[in-house]
């Protein structure tokens, strides 16, 4: 199992239904850690929005060999983006020079 570290120089909040964001994210996290890599989750304030990037470093090698599994769902990215969006929120999908896959996720600040 890959590491998680989150880095967030200050609080950030956005108003939306937990549980449905918990899902969103579980899913984006789970998608990054697909590479068992360590992942960092950076949270900032930027005016008005509130940006979250989900980022599976590139550095380190796998953990351990394993099978090769199929990515997640068109249906599980099509629910994902549809929560994003039911909350004011935006994703972008890219890749990040030396980092790996980057998710940029961002929504109105509360």
């Amino acid at each position: 199992d890959g590491d998680v570290g989150v880095d967030a120089a200050a609080p950030a909040f956005i108003d939306g239904i937990d549980t449905r964001l918990v899902h969103a994210f579980a899913t984006l996290l789970a998608r990054a850690a697909e590479n068992e890599v360590p992942i960092v989750v950076s949270v900032r304030r930027d005016g008005p929005r509130v940006v979250v990037e989900l980022r599976a470093a590139d550095t380190l090698p796998p953990r351990r060999p394993r099978e090769a599994r199929p990515s997640a769902s068109p249906v599980a990215r099509s629910v994902v983006r549809h929560i994003i969006g039911a909350h004011g929120g935006h994703l972008e999908h890219e890749p990040a020079a030396g980092a790996g896959v980057l998710a940029r996720v961002t929504f109105p600040a509360s």
